[in-house]
């Protein structure tokens, strides 16, 4: 692992066992401040990220105590952050 981390520059936090049906080496997460990973978090809770859709953004903002565009907008800024991160390799 400390061979691992100096050539990636990276920390490893964890290892998991399991069966992959692809891999690729990815740079560290991107960094969400608190506001996006709440939202994040309630939008995955929630059902917003599902097909269909169990919730919208405005019932989320409520939810929240947020207003819409305050609301809307940390989660457009967390999925602006982590979008590229995890599609970069494939673009």
């Amino acid at each position: 692992m400390n061979s691992i981390e100096k050539i990636t520059e990276t920390k490893i936090h964890y290892f998991v066992q399991k069966k992959l049906k692809n891999i690729s080496i990815m740079q560290e997460n991107p960094e969400l401040t608190e506001k996006q990973k709440k939202s994040l978090a309630l939008a995955i809770r929630e059902g917003y990220y599902v097909y269909p859709r169990k919730t919208d953004v405005k019932k989320l903002a409520k939810q929240s105590s947020l207003s819409f565009s305050t609301f809307q907008a940390h989660l457009r800024k967390a999925e602006a952050k982590l979008l590229p991160f995890f599609f970069e390799a494939h673009i």
